[in-house]
């Protein structure tokens, strides 16, 4: 017996690897994990006060966000943590080590990415790190 949820992951696998085998970057592969997870653009710019625009050009390449934006992308799309990390790695972004708000932006997208964006900038500020926005 295989769980929906289990099934979802392995069809979001796939998408990922179509993804991957076209020699894409972060664009094709971050529209099908929202796509994945039925969320729009528009639903996300509304969920992480990011305006659609600098989303689009974030998810395009054309501008290098922030780490904590494509944390904040992730979260609010509520990817889990492995789809997060292939997104993270296909966009060139990486954890720096000894950064104290770097490991706790891991921990969130590891532990809490299916809580609403304001808990985890809750969480993050009761640790002491930067929030998400």
């Amino acid at each position: 017996y295989r769980s929906p949820f289990l099934d979802s992951l392995y069809q979001m696998g796939r998408r990922l690897s179509t993804a991957f085998s076209l020699r894409c970057r972060l664009t094709n592969a971050y529209n099908a994990a929202t796509s994945w997870r039925g969320v729009s653009q528009a639903q996300l710019a509304r969920t992480i006060h990011i305006s659609e625009d600098t989303i689009s050009r974030i998810i395009n390449q054309k501008t290098k966000g922030g780490l904590h934006n494509m944390v904040l992308m992730c979260v609010g799309a509520q990817l889990p943590f492995l789809v997060s990390s292939y997104l993270l790695e296909r966009g060139g972004y990486g954890f720096r080590p000894g950064n104290m708000d770097d490991h706790w932006y891991a921990y969130v997208l590891m532990y809490k990415y299916a809580d609403p964006v304001d808990e985890v900038n809750a969480f993050l500020r009761e640790q002491g790190a930067t929030p998400l926005f």
